[in-house]
């Protein structure tokens, strides 16, 4: 992650900012997980794996609105 090519940022900003989304959604920082997880949205599909496993954000955005009466 400490290049400047393309895996690079995907690694630092797309991967870290979605694992921190996850972290702060397990720490009952609701809003926050919100941010951090819609910060990353647009490039979400740069992460590889399939539809089923990127909709685990999907599934942590929701909860997580859900927990803060969205």
């Amino acid at each position: 992650a400490a290049g400047t090519d393309t895996q690079s940022y995907v690694c630092m900003e797309v991967g870290m900012g979605l694992a921190k989304g996850i972290q702060l959604a397990r720490s009952k920082k609701f809003a926050a997980a919100i941010e951090a997880i819609n910060k990353c949205k647009k490039d979400m599909a740069l992460i590889g794996g399939s539809h089923a496993q990127r909709n685990l954000f999907e599934l942590v955005l929701a909860d997580s609105g859900k927990k803060l009466g969205y």
